[in-house]
């Protein structure tokens, strides 16, 4: 669809770094960009890899590659067969060492060596943080059984082994007969951190305009409660905070 009226398609994989799916007898990682032009990933610290900040794009198209990199600096080229004005070479035909020139508008999107440098490093050990994700979200879907159908996992689309940035539950809160601001504070009070992943964008101030209702989303939102998880939890963890969610909802 987006080929046969000239667009582009972008991946939203923040949250999906290590998530694998299969199509037919292929299987696809996120990132490579099989169904799309390009992919955004971020490192923020809560992430499946962490570094400090910022994120990456991956691409498999040249041309989008190279603007990439252009909009990272702004806009700046330093290449001489870039360069279009006179002014970039000296009298003696050699080219000035300081001159530079912004071609296209943009901002400072780079991200800093130090924090690059820790992101490499994380990468290296992505593997091994997502098979700890899925064994730990294994765990989770065994322990929460018998809270069904009080709390149930969120359904995961058949063919995706996904990399696990949270754990996400919906919750009866109605069944259950308490708010869930009520069930995060007991949590709380257990030293069980709780989260809600997310508010919907059309109930933000900087949409509220928008006429359009997402039944779905709403649906969504007014159920969902994220557990923890991290790749250093220990199966005890999953049973705590399972034994403690059991316990503020009465089952």
């Amino acid at each position: 669809m987006a080929a046969a009226r000239g667009l582009k398609v972008v991946e939203d994989a923040c949250h999906a770094l290590g998530t694998e799916v299969a199509t037919g007898d292929a299987l696809h990682r996120v990132g490579d960009c099989s169904f799309s032009d390009c992919a955004a990933f971020s490192f923020h610290p809560v992430k499946a890899i962490a570094m400090g900040e910022g994120g990456a794009v991956t691409t498999r198209d040249p041309e989008i590659a190279e603007r990439l990199r252009l909009y990272r600096n702004h806009g700046i080229v330093r290449e001489p067969e870039r360069l279009v004005r006179g002014e970039a070479r000296a009298p003696d035909g050699n080219f000035n060492p300081w001159y530079y020139e912004v071609v296209e508008p943009s901002l400072n999107f780079r991200v800093p060596d130090l924090l690059c440098a820790l992101g490499i490093s994380q990468l290296g050990k992505l593997e091994r943080f997502v098979v700890a994700r899925r064994s730990l979200v294994k765990r989770y879907d065994a322990a929460l059984a018998p809270l069904a159908p009080l709390v149930r996992p969120v359904p995961r689309p058949a063919g995706l082994r996904s990399g696990h940035h949270l754990y996400p539950v919906l919750v009866d809160l109605a069944g259950a007969g308490l708010s869930r601001a009520e069930v995060m504070g007991r949590l709380r009070s257990l030293g069980i951190g709780s989260q809600v992943h997310y508010i919907p964008l059309h109930r933000q101030p900087a949409f509220a305009a928008a006429p359009e209702r997402f039944p779905g989303a709403e649906a969504y939102y007014a159920r969902t409660l994220s557990l923890p998880l991290f790749a250093s939890m220990i199966e005890a963890d999953v049973e705590r905070v399972v034994r403690g969610l059991s316990e503020v909802l009465g089952v």
